[in-house]
């Protein structure tokens, strides 16, 4: 990681907790700002999934799945926009989708790298819990507005401290003589 990226990373993580912060305060702007940051989120992970797949996957082996992944966060990002003036349950069910499917993922890239002996398992695997029991969360509490906002709060927090401990982390680097 270069020193920009990490300082990126750091005030990222500083931003995080500020929104996090800032959602406690106000039970309705906190609603705003999590409808807004998962739209926001998804459009954002479409676009950059169409540009990868544009510029770089379309000549890969698998590269039409970043097609297709990216129409579809593009295309749900578009859909929960329509929608967050709708009842909350809309944004409860993406809450919990997102994590559901983000926990999975993490927690198979986790038991992949203990099988490589690698030491970034126990961070990918402790990211996929996480995300698990927040899916769980979101589940259990569904038809609460406040939890929408707490849940969407603690996801920022946890995001925000992967970030700031990725900057201060030392990455190793391989010479090839």
């Amino acid at each position: 990681m270069t020193k920009l990226q990490r300082i990126r990373s750091f005030f990222w993580g500083l931003l995080l907790i500020a929104l996090s912060v800032l959602m406690q305060f106000d039970a309705e702007l906190g609603f705003v700002i999590a409808a807004i940051g998962l739209c926001l989120m998804l459009l954002w992970m479409g676009i950059k999934y169409l540009f990868f797949y544009a510029f770089m996957a379309r000549n890969m082996v698998g590269g039409k799945a970043m097609l297709y992944t990216g129409l579809i966060l593009l295309d749900f990002g578009m859909f929960l926009t329509t929608m967050s003036a709708s009842p909350r349950i809309f944004l409860m069910m993406y809450l919990f989708g997102s994590h559901a499917v983000s926990g999975g993922i993490d927690i198979m890239r986790g038991l992949e790298a203990k099988k490589m002996e690698s030491p970034v398992w126990k961070l990918s695997t402790s990211k996929g819990v996480v995300n698990i029991v927040m899916a769980v969360l979101c589940l259990v509490f569904l038809r609460s507005d406040r939890v929408l906002e707490v849940i969407y709060s603690l996801g920022l927090l946890y995001s925000a401290g992967v970030h700031i401990a990725s900057a201060f982390r030392k990455t190793s680097i391989a010479y090839i003589p």
